[in-house]
């Protein structure tokens, strides 16, 4: 599930989504609050009116006992389509249903308070029971009850509920269309800056860069197109000291330019510079014949050359050795050498950490370890290799430590039989490309 990669366009719409959703729910809950809240105060002030009327009117005949007198009124209260009562009851001062549309009650008793000055509403479900005290002459006489069916009320919250989702619906549907319109049109210059950075790490620095628009996509668009001129021109400016074989080690370390003047089977010498000191490597059809540095001669000089970090070196064809001191074959001859070299800081020159991935050098590696004579150690790391594998992997299956793991590893690549991509370099954190390459300056 780690592996799922959700685009970013799709992350923005999903969040103002979300944005929009619990507006609108908070926007509805409010609503229908303040909705059924404002039919609930119609409902009581109607109701509270309605009592008072009936009350007033109902006051003298109850004072006289004529209850009967009432009958006529009441139901007619209740018929009342329009008036939602759906019961009506008159009681003595004690609570007892004197008169009622629903005669089976008539003669029971119902709760009341005996000092009730006004009004008692009570809300249910289905129902609001009105209790209202019949007050003359400053005595309790009696009490009107009647009960105001809410059925209508709840159908007209029911009906705003259904207005308010749908229109929650359709404002969802719209900000969701909303926030793909936005998000893509936010998208689409990062995929092309995406784009674009992704063939100057290829190496084709061709293609301007360019994004029409007036934000800082835009800002971005022009650091990277002046990236892609610098890179384009250092690279170019690499790219002739490299056919001509002239540079600095920074960029090319010793052993790299050994493998390019063999693998291109030059001749002529390779003449290195290092502050004072000053040498020569001389090839013949690729392999090295011989190597001068100071009073150093042969395998002896070129051991040292290893060690060199710093320094510039050019190739000339026109160099030329009388003497042939050293009769080893090249990936033979680096082999012996780097069997020689305990330096830890050269070994991380070639590796610079142990998580990254180690690759054969070759197609047919064995076919090619066989033309070298490899001791055991060196055989055995090499057997576990298969491009997956971490120089971290080899040492924990081997249980070497890392000291020797880096030298085992060194010495093969050397050799020419494993190899590191770039794009492992990339990933390591020991990796410095400033400390490697410098930065070009505009000029």
């Amino acid at each position: 599930m780690s592996d799922i990669k959700i685009p970013f366009y799709l992350k923005l719409s999903i969040i103002i989504s979300l944005l929009i959703i619990t507006t609108v729910t908070g926007i509805s809950y409010t609503l229908l609050k303040e909705t059924k809240q404002a039919y609930k105060d119609q409902i009581t002030s109607s109701s509270n009116l309605l009592a008072n009327i009936i009350v007033k009117y109902s006051a003298e005949p109850i004072v006289m006992e004529n209850y009967s007198s009432l009958t006529s009124i009441i139901n007619n209260l209740k018929n009342d389509p329009d008036s939602n009562i759906n019961r009506v009851s008159v009681t003595n001062a004690q609570g007892i249903i004197e008169i009622s549309t629903d005669e089976s009650t008539i003669g029971q008793k119902i709760n009341i308070d005996s000092n009730a000055k006004s009004n008692r509403l009570e809300f249910n479900n289905d129902y609001l029971n009105v209790k209202a005290p019949i007050i003359a002459y400053d005595n309790l006489w009696g009490f009107l009850e009647f009960r105001y069916s809410l059925s209508f009320l709840n159908q007209m919250i029911y009906n705003t509920r259904y207005q308010i989702y749908l229109m929650s619906i359709i404002f969802i549907i719209f900000g969701l269309l909303i926030s793909l319109i936005i998000s893509k049109n936010i998208v689409k210059p990062i995929n092309k800056l995406v784009e674009s950075s992704r063939k100057i790490a290829e190496g084709d620095f061709n293609n301007p860069i360019s994004v029409k628009s007036k934000d800082e996509f835009s800002f971005l668009a022009e650091t990277l197109e002046e990236m892609r001129i610098d890179l384009k021109y250092f690279v170019s400016k690499v790219a002739k000291k490299a056919i001509s074989y002239e540079g600095d080690l920074k960029i090319f370390n010793i052993t790299t330019l050994l493998k390019l003047l063999n693998t291109a089977k030059h001749n002529g010498g390779l003449v290195l510079k290092q502050k004072n000191k000053f040498g020569i490597i001389y090839f013949k059809n690729g392999e090295i014949i011989n190597a001068i540095l100071d009073d150093s001669k042969g395998e002896k000089a070129l051991f040292e050359f290893l060690h060199w970090q710093r320094g510039e070196f050019k190739f000339s064809p026109n160099l030329k050795s009388d003497k042939k001191i050293i009769d080893n074959k090249f990936n033979e001859l680096l082999l012996n050498l780097a069997r020689q070299v305990q330096s830890q800081k050269i070994f991380k020159q070639l590796i610079p950490s142990e998580n990254i991935i180690i690759y054969p050098a070759v197609s047919k590696i064995k076919r090619a370890a066989d033309s070298i004579n490899l001791n055991s150690d060196e055989e055995t790391i090499l057997n576990l290799i298969n491009g997956q594998k971490t120089l971290q992997d080899l040492r924990k299956i081997l249980a070497w430590n890392p000291e020797k793991t880096f030298e085992i590893a060194y010495r093969l690549i050397v050799a020419g039989l494993i190899t590191i991509r770039a794009e492992e370099l990339n990933k390591s954190k020991d990796y410095n490309l400033d400390n490697i390459i410098p930065f070009p300056q505009k000029m």
